[in-house]
């Protein structure tokens, strides 16, 4: 997901061993940074572009609408980070 100047989303589907395009996030995300959380990929972060800037928000992905949804902002832009799921909770930094 996301890369270089990018808002595209690459699935791939282990069961039936093919690769297909998806929808196009919100944002272009160069070193962003993701986690899975009851079925659902979120991106936090990244960077638009090499000059910037930064995102301070967050999006997710949900497999069975096939869409991304914008989130809430995140408290500071990220980028180059890790991401993680504590719980039920998505720790970014």
């Amino acid at each position: 997901m996301g890369g270089a100047y990018a808002r595209a989303t690459t699935i791939y589907d282990p069961d039936k061993g093919n690769i297909k395009a998806g929808p196009n996030m919100n944002h272009s995300r160069q070193f962003c940074s993701a986690a899975i959380l009851d079925g659902k990929i979120y991106a936090t972060g990244g960077i638009v572009s090499s000059e910037g800037p930064a995102l301070g928000n967050m999006e997710t992905f949900d497999p069975c609408t096939n869409t991304w949804t914008l989130l809430q902002n995140l408290p500071c832009p990220l980028f180059r980070h890790g991401c993680v799921v504590i719980k039920k909770y998505i720790q970014s930094g």
